[in-house]
């Protein structure tokens, strides 16, 4: 059979480099494949891939492709957008995603390390399932091939007996991800939205229960993720740092508390989640351009 060197890739997929990429980024396909062709029906096989690591915030937009995407975040945040959702991928976590609409790729937190694979054959089956970002930590699932490990020493010469094992590498990859994605856990993201698990819940611990004495070393212990990715990441996400939203948040309970409920200054303090009135005090009047009290006689809005 005659070998056929797949470069569709290259010639038509990318359509627009920003000038703020780095050289090295705009070679996204230095790793072609090359397969015996006609390939077996409904085999899943990778047409392209390569490990990038991005030095500057940059995007990229591809053209709909009849792929499946495998992308690994090894390090750093990027977001894709395909129009119809939009996926946050921090770094440990992995993506498998149908390519059939335009999507955009953003890298906003560098450096980005990142490995991924356009995919081709009949993955119909779990297209479904596929929809969400899951967490993948290496040292946990080591040697499980969700790290794509076994796909990054592929030769660029395949063979027909590699190509079967490299379709049952590829499903195999597939329906772990699919587990993962339908499994209830903790860490699990809201359905397609693609924000990690850890960030929803502080999210939600922020809004629901912003009188708590919540403490960035608090919420690094709680869910087990350095404090500083966790500001980095809550900041792509939601574009606000964590403690800047929980004093925003605070000060506008204080806020409806002072004209609403004839509550003390003290007591509307801790009702608010400010546990020292003097730090209280000197936060809302930066905030509003008044102290808690002449807000209250004023009964307006600063």
């Amino acid at each position: 059979m005659k070998s056929k060197d797949i470069t569709l890739l290259e010639k038509n997929i990318f359509l627009i480099k920003s000038s703020d990429i780095d050289p090295d980024t705009i070679n996204l396909y230095e790793k072609h494949f090359s397969f015996f062709n006609p390939l077996p029906d409904g085999l899943l096989h990778p047409i392209a891939g390569n490990e990038q690591i991005v030095h500057k915030p940059c995007e990229v937009r591809f053209l709909p492709m009849p792929f499946l995407l495998f992308l690994y975040c090894m390090e750093g945040m990027l977001v894709i957008d395909n129009g119809l959702h939009r996926y946050t991928i921090p770094g440990e976590h992995f993506i498998a995603l149908p390519l059939h609409t335009v999507f955009h790729i953003t890298v906003n937190i560098v450096p980005c390390s990142l490995r991924y694979y356009f995919v081709g054959g009949d993955f119909r089956t779990y297209e479904p399932m596929l929809a969400g970002a899951a967490p993948i930590h290496p040292a946990l699932h080591s040697p499980s091939p969700l790290t794509l490990e076994g796909l990054s020493h592929l030769p660029e010469q395949i063979s027909t007996s590699l190509i079967w094992k490299t379709h049952l590498l590829l499903t195999h990859i597939l329906t772990a991800y699919a587990d993962l994605l339908t499994r209830p856990t903790a860490e699990s993201s809201p359905a397609g939205t693609g924000i990690p698990g850890y960030l929803d819940a502080m999210h939600h611990a922020i809004h629901a229960h912003s009188e708590e004495p919540h403490t960035l070393q608090h919420f690094e212990d709680r869910y087990g993720v350095n404090r500083f990715r966790l500001c980095r990441e809550y900041h792509a996400v939601y574009g606000i740092s964590p403690m800047q939203e929980l004093i925003h948040i605070r000060i506008e309970k204080a806020r409806r508390l002072l004209l609403e409920t004839p509550f003390t200054i003290q007591e509307i303090a801790t009702q608010a989640g400010f546990y020292d009135l003097n730090n209280f005090m000197r936060i809302f009047k930066k905030k509003t351009g008044l102290t808690p009290g002449q807000y209250r006689k004023n009964g307006a809005v600063g």
